[in-house]
């Protein structure tokens, strides 16, 4: 059963890589010419309701954080933001992020319904966002004290995190006006901005339960004691960037070719290349990593293997770094550890497809200090060319054509970095791309999806929400089946929808089906890893189910997967986050098979099982059971030992709310971190 991959209609929109290549009035969203009615063009400080109208590298806060209008603008750290403009730190205001803020223009005057705040050096803000530079000169009785919800004075905010255990009031402040704390209080920035905290003395009375008596410049103030993975710098830009997709849904099966989004200098483009052809690429000194990227202009479709219905991956071959050593040839049997492979490559992914090295233990060893420079060559490759060699295999051909680039990210490797996250809000619990922001239960999910990524050294950057079409909301919320994943399959055609940019496209579904997965599936990704820096590809998101969003009570800074809905949605983004970062289950299913890292756990059916589930483990001697025992968290919560662990790490293949606690080990954020997608 063949088809041709690349489906199209003389209906199809133009496809284009610029602007520059639509006509007047369209623009280039995605790989798409689409009519837009986003207004002029504005520049920081410019009124919007999404950030297309605003000038290139700038993004729409929204007029619901308390910026009248919106506001077009870009994260920044002091001293970043361009001429005339200031960096103003606002996360701790609704607005939570640090933004370039304009200065008034000509005469002194600020936009309508903004005005110059003292506390950022007269920026243009609305006044109920500026700090007060004049706090009352009386002490707050209830400064620093243990708080609820509505528990804290007029004026003051009940926070939590590592910086306010227990709940601590407090009140946004300006730390180059001491006189916005009240008497008792000190400016100071935390994780979460800056606030006013309670002073101290040294060798007086004891801050309470929590917190030590800390000098600082100015005074002593009651610090938080807590240890662990703080906040990272820069909170998050909360943003709504409108819709995404074509208004009409389209009598077409979209199979774009897409281009990276960085910047001309780090992507080698190839251009159209035949199975068989052999690409020269160049690897300068000191570079992370090479990620090899193929997207299928002509190339067949489904394999028959042994009965099987098979995808046709697409997938180079024969890598070879200077001098001609391989370190991978695709169709060569993997060694017993896979932890020893040079590169690891497991994934279904037709059309389309991403290879990144290193994303093994040995890989990471050959890529410290920088992966071999000079000049690398591999070959064009797919399953329908391997076919034709294969046993038991129908349908194979060599008559594929895909368009080739290389992506190498430079060095050196980073221990911390920054990613781009956005959500197409497919189903999820009505929210729309203007109300999502300030939803409870998504500022819960984006705080534990960031506390998580926290541990391999990884801050969220921008969180941009995107609505979708109504025919693709209908086409896609439930039902979405993850058994069929061929390019004009639902699921594909859903990941086209994502923008250009390079971002962690999460698309939150309400069901997500499936005939063979032994459980409930509560997400899914295009690929491992993902397409990252390319929008609009039929790979280019992962799926996750937002069916417990806003289910039960989420209390307290710990993540709460048995009673908090919101921080089960952050896991399951977070697990098929990192997928699309380059990570493999830590342990499979059936408990045969483990991912290519030494220092993960592994949780074997043979061993970690007991009774009559241990006769039905697969394995060499019994390679087909009837009902193949499954590894459960139980099988695998081992905290002693590598064996029978594992059931606590974000990529173990279950969630289970009792075990799962999301942790990740140095060799999984050290391939991460070497993804495009951190920056």
């Amino acid at each position: 059963m063949l088809f041709i991959a690349a489906c199209h209609s003389d209906s199809a929109p133009r496809s284009c890589r610029s602007d520059a290549e639509c006509d007047t009035g369209e623009s280039c969203v995605g790989t798409s010419c689409v009519t837009l009615d986003a207004g002029p063009v504005q520049p920081t400080g410019g009124a919007c309701f999404e950030s297309l109208q605003c000038a290139a590298g700038l993004t729409c806060a929204l007029d619901a954080t308390g910026l009248r209008d919106g506001l077009c603008t870009e994260v920044c750290t002091v001293g970043s933001c361009p001429s005339n403009t200031i960096c103003a730190d606002l996360r701790s205001t609704p607005v939570n992020a640090q933004l370039c803020l304009p200065l008034p223009g000509d005469g002194g005057a600020c936009r309508a319904g903004y005005s110059g705040c003292a506390a950022f050096g007269n920026a243009c803000l609305p006044a109920a966002l500026c700090p007060s530079t004049t706090a009352s000169a009386a002490a707050s009785p209830d400064l620093g004290v243990a708080c609820g919800a509505g528990t804290c004075a007029t004026g003051e905010t009940c926070r939590f995190g590592l910086d306010f255990p227990s709940g601590a009031c407090t009140m946004s402040c300006a730390v180059e006006a001491p006189s916005s704390c009240p008497s008792n209080g000190t400016c100071v920035v935390t994780d979460q901005g800056p606030v006013c905290v309670l002073n101290c003395m040294l060798g007086g009375v004891p801050c309470r339960t929590g917190y030590a008596c800390t000098a600082q410049v100015s005074g002593s103030v009651c610090l938080s004691t807590a240890q662990g993975p703080r906040a990272c710098p820069g909170a998050s830009l909360v943003l709504s960037g409108g819709t995404a997709g074509p208004s009409k849904e389209p009598g077409f099966c979209v199979e774009p070719v897409s281009p990276s989004s960085l910047p001309v200098a780090l992507v080698q483009e190839f251009g159209a290349h035949s199975i068989g052809d052999v690409v020269q690429f160049q690897v300068p000194a000191q570079s992370a990593s090479v990620s090899i990227v193929s997207q299928a202009i002509h190339a067949r479709g489904v394999l028959d293997y042994q009965g099987f219905a098979l995808d046709n991956t697409v997938v180079p071959t024969d890598i070879a770094e200077p001098g001609g050593t391989l370190i991978y040839q695709d169709g060569v049997a993997s060694p017993s550890d896979l932890s020893t492979a040079t590169v690891y490559y497991a994934t279904d992914a037709p059309s389309t497809g991403v290879l990144t090295f290193p994303n093994t233990t040995a890989g990471l060893l050959i890529a410290d200090g920088g992966l071999p420079s000079g000049t690398w060559t591999f070959r064009v490759n797919d399953y329908a060319t391997e076919c034709l060699n294969t046993p038991g295999c129908d349908g194979g051909a060599s008559d594929g054509v895909y368009d080739v680039s290389v992506i190498v990210k430079p060095g050196p490797a980073r221990t911390s970095g920054t990613i781009d996250v956005a959500f197409y809000l497919v189903d999820a619990a009505g929210l729309t791309s203007e109300t999502a922001p300030l939803n409870a239960h998504v500022k819960r999910m984006i705080s534990t999806l960031a506390s998580i990524y926290a541990q391999a050294g990884i801050c969220l950057g921008s969180v941009t929400f995107y609505d979708v079409p109504a025919w693709a909301q209908a086409k896609y919320s439930n039902g979405l089946s993850v058994d069929k994943t061929g390019p004009c399959d639902e699921l594909n055609q859903m990941f086209t929808l994502a923008r250009a940019g390079n971002t962690l496209n999460f698309f939150l579904v309400g069901e997500i089906s499936s005939t063979n997965a032994g459980g409930t599936v509560v997400g899914v990704d295009g690929a491992i890893p993902g397409a990252s820096t390319l929008g609009g590809t039929i790979h280019s998101g992962a799926a996750v189910s937002a069916a417990d969003l806003t289910a039960g009570t989420c209390s307290g800074s710990a993540i709460d997967l048995a009673h908090c809905g919101a921080d089960v949605v952050a896991y399951i983004a977070a697990h098929e986050g990192g997928h699309w970062m380059g990570l493999y289950h830590t342990t499979e299913a059936p408990g045969d098979y483990f991912d290519p890292l030494s220092d993960t756990a592994t949780c074997s059916c043979t061993v970690c099982t007991t009774g009559s589930r241990k006769n039905a483990c697969r394995s060499a001697s019994n390679p087909n059971p009837t009902i193949p025992t499954y590894v459960q968290a139980s099988d695998c919560n081992s905290s002693t030992q590598l064996s029978c662990g594992g059931a606590t790490d974000l990529m173990f293949w279950l969630l289970d709310e009792n075990v799962s606690t999301g942790t990740l080990s140095s060799q999984q954020g050290n391939v991460m971190r070497r993804n495009l997608l951190v920056q």
